[in-house]
């Protein structure tokens, strides 16, 4: 027998193994059939992957080698089809609640019940990045692992996991080149305003927004509520008004007290999807908490949002510096208000606080070129927050 003949002979399997992981995955209905598929994918890769270096180490013929390569790629193909719905099946029963995060051991709940890690239901912690980096990818730009593994095989290279990941990357940092291009150019072509541009103030009821707001307008919703059981009303209100004025992708940003967060979030998310928790920090160290024996040094940010959120990565703390509360009894610091004004916005986009107080987050946001509505019920609140914009126009 020839070499040749020999090499093949020897994959002579593999065909038969793709076909078999391209049929489990093709019927796959539950992430363990998923599982099972990319399973049997990896297998064929690794069998195709050492048939390949056999055949270059006792000098095949090129078709030999190309056969090997294109079998070698179909079950890559395969295997990263596996892992785009292993992520998307990981990542619904992490919003579930039916599995610990990555690196977390299992979570104890309320029904004495072990959340499983990503060890325990067969897959690491470096595969569901790579799941994740492949799904996006392939969100971004439909077929490029199928276009990735031929330009390599039609370059007579080895079609490999590292190439795959290595487009996967590349794809990423192009996503973000585009975004960083798009914001600068934004901040670039940002035109001067006048106060009528810049900011309207609103003497009004937060809860006839719907009426003075145009839908679909708003950026970003910055504000901090009155806290208190006494309030709840007004969070699914302000959830209402978030669903008609954000933009899509537009986000709602809250401040509230943990007291009764899980009332506000109960009121809310009918209305508008909850995105995350962040931690805003508070200045000046403990907050006795008495009834609840807490000392407390942090309170929590509600990040919502209307539709899918598109934006860069963000950390999910804040630190702030003392509020000087000169204009208002709960006026917040605007140390604070300026992380949060420069996560969730870019210059000339919209910031609306339909709970002004003293006006904080509208003298930050006009300060950093955003154009800010402002709603407030109170009038003494409302005059103050008037004056301290007139400033902030007046001094440049």
């Amino acid at each position: 027998m020839t070499t040749s003949l020999a090499v093949l002979d020897e994959s002579a399997s593999l065909p038969a193994l793709v076909r078999r992981a391209a049929s489990q995955l093709a019927s796959a209905t539950t992430a363990a059939e998923v599982l099972d598929a990319r399973v049997m994918a990896s297998v064929a890769y690794d069998v195709a992957k050492a048939a390949g270096r056999l055949a270059k180490a006792k000098q095949a013929h090129d078709d030999v080698i190309a056969a090997v390569y294109r079998a070698q790629a179909d079950a890559l193909e395969i295997e990263s089809m596996a892992k785009r719905r292993l992520a998307d099946e990981y990542d619904a029963a992490q919003e579930r609640g039916e599995v610990a995060g990555q690196g977390k051991p299992g979570v104890n709940i309320p029904d004495e019940k072990v959340l499983p890690t990503v060890t325990e239901i067969g897959l690491t912690s470096k595969e569901v990045h790579e799941a994740r980096q492949i799904r996006d990818a392939e969100e971004a730009e439909p077929g490029i692992v199928r276009r990735t593994l031929d330009d390599l095989i039609a370059a007579g290279e080895e079609p490999t996991k590292a190439e795959i990941v290595r487009a996967a990357n590349r794809i990423k940092q192009q996503k973000r080149d585009e975004k960083r291009a798009e914001r600068q150019a934004r901040k670039s072509t940002v035109p001067a305003a006048d106060s009528g541009e810049l900011y309207e103030l609103h003497h009004r009821d937060m809860r006839e927004g719907v009426e003075f707001i145009q839908a679909e307008s708003v950026h970003a919703i910055i504000t901090d509520p009155p806290y208190g059981r006494e309030h709840i009303e007004l969070y699914e209100e302000l959830a209402v008004l978030a669903d008609h004025a954000l933009i899509d992708g537009g986000s709602l940003v809250v401040m509230c007290g943990q007291v009764i967060l899980p009332e506000i979030l109960a009121v809310m998310t009918p209305h508008i999807t909850y995105h995350w928790t962040m931690a805003y920090l508070l200045p000046g160290g403990n907050v006795q908490m008495y009834q609840k024996k807490v000392n407390n040094q942090w309170k929590p940010i509600i990040w919502f949002t209307k539709g899918k959120y598109e934006g860069d990565s963000l950390t999910d703390t804040v630190t702030s510096k003392r509020a000087a509360k000169d204009d208002h009894d709960w006026q917040q610091s605007e140390s604070g208000i300026v992380v949060l004004v420069e996560r969730f916005t870019d210059p000339g986009q919209v910031v609306l606080d339909p709970f002004l107080g003293s006006g904080t987050t509208g003298a930050v946001a006009v300060r950093m070129s955003r154009r800010f509505i402002g709603v407030e019920n109170s009038e003494e609140s409302y005059e103050i927050s008037a004056q301290r914009l007139a400033g902030v126009l007046e001094a440049g």
